[in-house]
């Protein structure tokens, strides 16, 4: 028996105007807008995702208590241990 070869290894850099055109398509209305929409709140959970580099599974599980001014305390993350994510200045996606 072998063991299957690895898949190839895929990496897709997502330029601003794309970024653009998916928070137009989920309804992003602009930083500090109220959030009106399942779609208006997905595309605020991916300019996060987006301006941090957090995953998924990582923004789902912040509390308000992990939010700072300038980081947000993740507990645990895909490596078990946790860490301390920089917050930028920026409100918004350009």
């Amino acid at each position: 028996m072998t063991r299957p070869a690895a898949p190839d290894h895929r990496e897709v850099l997502i330029a601003g105007p794309q970024v653009r055109r998916m928070l137009r398509q989920l309804g992003w209305r602009g930083a500090g807008q109220p959030v009106r929409s399942v779609s208006e709140a997905m595309a605020v959970c991916m300019s996060a995702a987006l301006l941090t580099g957090m995953r998924a599974g990582e923004l789902c599980a912040l509390a308000r208590r992990d939010l700072h001014e300038d980081h947000a305390v993740l507990h645990t993350s895909k490596t078990g241990k946790g860490r301390h994510v920089p917050l930028t200045a920026t409100r918004a996606v350009p």
